[in-house]
């Protein structure tokens, strides 16, 4: 009998260490994941109106492209038509020619696709920048 008291004591003792350790577990990957969350690019895509300088200050410019097969569309996660390859090659030429004013930090154009009856009311809005030829 005089061991029960000294095993209940132990008993207690292991479990109040393994609540303990749990919580503390539980704490600290819970802190781990937010630190490992991923960050979010944030696209807000509000109605914005300006100029060209105004574009190339805030480094985004939107395009609008009509969906289709052959002019945009999305294969495998990537953009492919003839709309989407133009917005590269002009991503690609705006860098380079306004280089000095950009600096390190490039100018993003921001393509997305929609339909053709979206396209000519969204554009006095100030919703994208540009749209690609319809």
């Amino acid at each position: 009998m005089a061991n029960r008291p000294v095993r209940l004591g132990r008993a207690l003792l292991i479990t109040l260490a393994i609540v303990a350790c749990a919580s503390s577990a539980h704490a600290q990957t819970s802190a781990t994941d937010a630190a490992s969350a991923p960050r979010r690019l944030v696209i807000a895509n509000k109605p914005w109106t300006g100029d060209f300088d105004q574009m190339l200050a805030r480094r985004i410019i939107r395009v609008y492209a009509p969906y289709s097969r052959s002019l945009y569309f999305n294969d495998r996660g990537r953009e492919r038509g003839i709309a989407a390859e133009l917005v590269r090659d002009w991503e690609r030429y705006l860098n380079a020619k306004y280089a000095k004013v950009l600096g390190n930090r490039p100018l993003t154009i921001y393509s997305a696709p929609a339909t053709r009856d979206r396209l000519l009311p969204i554009f006095p809005r100030g919703s994208p920048t540009s749209r690609s030829a319809t």
